[in-house]
């Protein structure tokens, strides 16, 4: 069945020691092979199960098969086919899961007696329909030379069982040649192809064919030179009939094996119940700041953390898209716990059209919480509301942050001398400009320290006529803005609509998607709309407009929750822009 490479680098696999030292051996040698398939394995055992059919079958009615039928079965069929299946190659490129490591592991044991219990239900039916016939005449053994063994062939029950057998055993060896997604397809392996088309044509021959010195050598009962009882032969409507049967387990047991073992059904239970993580030494320990970090971005267990990092040697981004693969981490999980302390400070003008927010980092919470530091951050936010904008929205990364005037020195200068009082590095990290011609900035502060300060912070910028709006309308959209300003500090999503997503980073997730579901077993379009729909989950976790709206009762979308909002009130309202700044986030980003 395996050859001796194949079976020692199966073993670690299938056996309680989980040692890979053989595999090193084998990788030394320049012998190494992956067993892929189990094929050749499967199909001399059912080759056994349909012969010990067969036999109580025989035993049950007293009949025996002719000599050229045992060669056909137990020579040409055995040996041929043992031989042809081993000719099929394994895919050039090697599966993200290993195939299956156990000779008697579920999908092994459920393809051989899933198969056999099809035949054997097959093989009653048939001998039932003959039973039933009014030209049927049991055969009785007294009638023949006990010496003469082969003559116990002359009856139709013997025919019956032989090509109901003869059909099982060329359809296990088929449906057991099947490519799955470990091996090339069936029609890849051309010798295999052609030995089955000379068996397919003479199995077909045998039930259909006229009466010949062919169906006399196997003593087929439809044929009148061989019978040597006084019954009729084999009527060519009862045939074709019993061919029906015949064709139901061929095909009862290649539907088996593509959607149950190979196919959607294995899938399913595999992905519910099977676990590709094998308790092997790892030389790579997770480190605990890795392991903090992570745990923190995914809100995931600390046990799978910390098997996501063993299992991609530390790398962080694989190490999250390994979670994502397991269902453990979602993409909109970004960044939870700050990994720097400091506050995030926020300005609004009176007029609600000019804003800033911005960050400004420190060693401790210590510091965070001295009067002189917040000042600063108050300050400087109120700075940046103020000064020249070049856009809806500009941003203000430290090198620009640091070049702000401030109170007639600039940040640069300001920090330093924080610095000189509170005995800790001070770093100005980033900021955000606003600016609306018309309509509204709204913002929210998430553990507020202080007026204006707190841990993280939002700004959203609605856009709507507000010069000749009544002051109820203008109460309402900024009541609308507040709870949005809510939502984004809790939700945090990294964009405003599915329009403005990189293109790259759509297409990296639409890949990402496609491969979760290429082995469902499904047809190409349905595993194309599977795919989109879960892309549109995708844009339902990133951008805000298609977030669940977490503030709001029922949840609703935020983009539909905006619209029914600006209709109650009246008015056109669009959400032009929003930031969210987190402590730490921005030194994160960064980095």
């Amino acid at each position: 069945a395996l050859s001796d490479a194949e079976a020692s680098v199966v073993s670690p696999f299938t056996s309680k020691a989980k040692s890979i030292q053989s595999v090193v051996d084998l990788c030394r040698e320049g012998r190494c092979s992956l067993a892929t398939s189990f094929a050749s394995v499967k199909f001399l055992v059912i080759y056994g199960l349909i012969g010990s059919s067969l036999r109580m079958f025989q035993y049950y009615h007293a009949v025996n098969l002719s000599q050229w039928c045992w060669i056909l079965a137990e020579g040409f069929t055995l040996v041929g086919c043992s031989y042809v299946i081993t000719l099929s190659k394994p895919l050039k490129e090697l599966k993200d899961t290993r195939p299956t490591s156990s000779l008697i592991g579920p999908s092994t044991l459920i393809s051989i007696f899933g198969q056999e219990a099809i035949n054997i239900i097959s093989l009653s039916c048939g001998i039932h329909m003959l039973s039933s016939q009014v030209w049927y005449c049991p055969f009785s053994p007294d009638n023949v030379d006990a010496a003469k063994w082969w003559l116990m062939a002359d009856n139709h029950m013997a025919t019956t069982i032989f090509f109901t057998v003869i059909f099982q055993q060329h359809t296990a060896a088929w449906t057991y040649s099947f490519g799955s997604i470990y091996r090339q397809p069936i029609w890849r392996n051309y010798l295999l192809i052609v030995f089955f088309m000379v068996l397919a044509v003479l199995d077909m021959y045998l039930l259909l064919g006229e009466p010949s010195a062919i169906t006399d050598q196997f003593r087929i009962s439809s044929s009148t030179n061989v019978v040597g009882l006084p019954d009729v032969p084999m009527p060519m409507s009862f045939r074709v009939k019993y061919l029906g049967i015949i064709l139901g387990n061929v095909f009862g047991s290649i539907l088996f094996e593509y959607f149950v073992v190979l196919g959607p059904v294995r899938t399913y239970f595999r992905n519910k119940y099977h676990t590709d993580m094998i308790p092997m030494r790892n030389t790579y320990k997770p480190d605990i700041e890795a392991v903090k970090k992570l745990r923190a971005e995914s809100q995931a267990p600390l046990k799978d953390v910390r098997n996501a990092l063993a299992a991609t040697n530390g790398d962080f981004p694989a190490a999250f898209e390994w979670l994502r693969k397991k269902g453990i981490a979602s993409a909109s999980k970004k960044a939870g716990r700050a990994t720097a302390e400091g506050l995030v400070g926020v300005s609004v003008a009176q007029d609600g059209l000019q804003a800033a927010m911005v960050e400004i980092n420190s060693e401790t919470d210590f510091v965070a919480m001295n009067d002189k530091f917040q000042a600063l951050v108050s300050n400087v936010a109120t700075a940046v509301a103020s000064s020249e904008a070049s856009g809806v929205v500009t941003q203000l990364p430290t090198d620009q942050l640091a070049l702000v005037d401030v109170d007639g020195a600039t940040v640069a200068q300001k920090v330093p001398e924080l610095v000189g009082v509170v005995g800790e590095n001070v770093v100005a990290q980033r900021a955000v400009q606003f600016q609306l011609e018309e309509g509204t900035i709204c913002s929210y502060l998430h553990n507020v320290a202080a007026p204006g300060l707190g841990r993280a912070g939002a700004l959203v910028a609605l856009q709507y006529p507000s010069k000749s709006a009544t002051p109820e309308q203008v109460a309402g959209v900024k009541e609308l803005g507040h709870r949005l300003a809510m939502h984004i500090v809790a939700a945090k999503p990294r964009f405003l609509s599915r329009e403005v997503v990189p293109e790259e980073l759509v297409e990296k997730e639409r890949a990402f998607l496609a491969d979760q579901v290429k082995d469902s077993g499904k047809p190409a379009h349905i595993v194309a709309k599977m795919t989109e729909g879960r892309l549109g989950k995708f844009f339902g976790e990133i951008t805000l407009l298609e977030q669940d709206h977490f503030i709001e009762e029922g949840n609703p979308k935020v983009g539909k929750f905006v619209e029914e909002q600006a209709k109650n009130l009246g008015l056109d309202v669009k959400v032009a822009a929003y930031e969210r700044f987190g402590v730490g986030e921005g030194k994160e980003e960064e980095a």
